[in-house]
């Protein structure tokens, strides 16, 4: 029978509050509620990620929740794909930088190995252009991640372990005095809770600042994808790509390809839909790609054929889609508590480090022991109050064309 009195509600059920749902009902009878406004279909962030895990980050933090993540993902039937990454580089600076991130895979334990251009050139999807690289930086224990299937494999442990589902949109949370006390639904239904996590993505901002009149630092932008068309037989596997000086990555699909490129303007999105995807017209993305293709896709993109040589026809591109995801001022995640007691959140996440991000956060809940300097360095508080919102927002906008990058705030609480 349904409760109205829960210990925890979750409000979002993409691939974090499902990861968060699953972890925190194992091997406790605590009463949980995950809410989300759609359960058939995945209408956040989550829905729109091109699934592509590349574990090495110049931030510490964010390495060390990719490795967790994909230990976890691992565990999973159909959830990771270990392809290998493929990170290109074409000037001098560029192979120099790979230098330095060999050495940093290396203190934290990951395997990665330089190669030259005509080793790359055997691993490589037909998609890249032969001219546009001169030697790899590759990780062999990369790889792509489906996040449909991870998602829903949580939710299905959420719900064995007893878990209650309600899709509706939550509209209000609850407070009395200075302690959270529940939230409201769209249909006008209150469910009471001594805790409530928002694992709501890019509506996180949206749903504080309309319940509590509380603002944090986190921007949704717009980033334009492309799929070419299908194909009839399916293509093997193939490393995902990155061109990192040039900002663009590509992968395999299987039955088609894909690219992106963060080699443009940030585009913040200030309304938005009930879906994590804004409109591609006007958002002059268009050029951004046009210069991606010329640059680094031959017409062996959409194919099973390798032709490393020839251009690209933007007729090859079937769908382009302008998915949305929040960042912020350091291009970390926000995850811990926040005022008012009880309220919690959890935003601005990847795939990539969605379930170790959900497994620190349950800890947290639990009370349980965590790494002080992680804590830190996902504590939404951490940039202080000297700051205006104004220009941590600006901030959070630079870090789009740094996106393979982190400026991670050392210290401590």
């Amino acid at each position: 029978m349904e409760q109205d009195h829960f210990d925890t509600i979750v409000v979002g059920a993409g691939i974090v509050g499902s990861a968060l749902a699953a972890f925190l009902s194992k091997d406790t009878d605590q009463r949980i509620l995950l809410i989300d406004r759609s359960f058939d279909t995945l209408t956040g962030s989550t829905g729109y990620a091109s699934g592509l895990i590349g574990q090495l980050n110049v931030s510490p933090t964010l390495t060390t929740l990719a490795q967790e993540s994909v230990k976890e993902y691992a565990t999973i039937p159909g959830a990771f794909n270990r392809v290998g990454c493929l990170e290109l580089g074409s000037t001098d600076e560029g192979l120099c930088d790979q230098q330095n991130r060999l050495v940093m895979a290396k203190e934290h334990g990951l395997a990665a190995r330089l190669l030259g251009h005509d080793e790359t050139m055997g691993l490589l999807p037909p998609f890249v252009k032969q001219d546009s690289f001169r030697q790899a930086l590759y990780f062999p224990d990369d790889g792509l991640a489906d996040p449909g299937v991870i998602t829903h494999a949580y939710r299905s442990q959420a719900k064995s372990r007893g878990v209650q589902f309600i899709q509706t949109d939550v509209v209000e949370i609850k407070q009395s005095g200075s302690t959270v006390t529940g939230v409201v639904t769209s249909h006008g239904r209150s469910f009471q809770a001594r805790q409530v996590v928002l694992a709501s993505g890019i509506w996180t901002t949206q749903l504080l600042l309309k319940s509590i009149q509380k603002e944090i630092p986190l921007v949704p932008v717009a980033h334009p994808y492309v799929f070419s068309g299908t194909r009839e037989n399916r293509s093997a596997s193939h490393a995902f790509v990155r061109w990192t000086e040039r900002l663009v990555y590509a992968r395999n699909h299987g039955d088609r390809d894909g690219f992106g490129t963060y080699d443009h303007p940030p585009l913040a999105i200030d309304s938005l839909g009930s879906s994590a995807v804004s409109d591609w017209k006007d958002s002059g993305f268009d050029e951004a790609v046009s210069k991606a293709l010329k640059e680094c896709l031959s017409s062996g993109f959409g194919t099973t054929e390798t032709d490393s040589n020839g251009d690209f026809s933007e007729d090859q591109m079937q769908e382009k889609v302008s998915a949305v995801f929040a960042l912020t001022p350091d291009n970390l995640p926000l995850v811990g508590a926040i005022a008012p007691a009880g309220l919690w959140i959890a935003a601005a996440i990847w795939i990539t480090h969605a379930a170790g991000c959900a497994k620190f956060l349950t800890k947290l809940l639990k009370r349980e022991q965590v790494d002080d300097n992680m804590k830190f360095a996902l504590n939404p508080g951490r940039f202080g109050s000297n700051v205006s919102m104004e220009e941590l927002k600006k901030h959070a906008l630079r870090t789009y064309n740094d996106i393979y990058g982190a400026d991670e705030i050392t210290g401590g609480p």
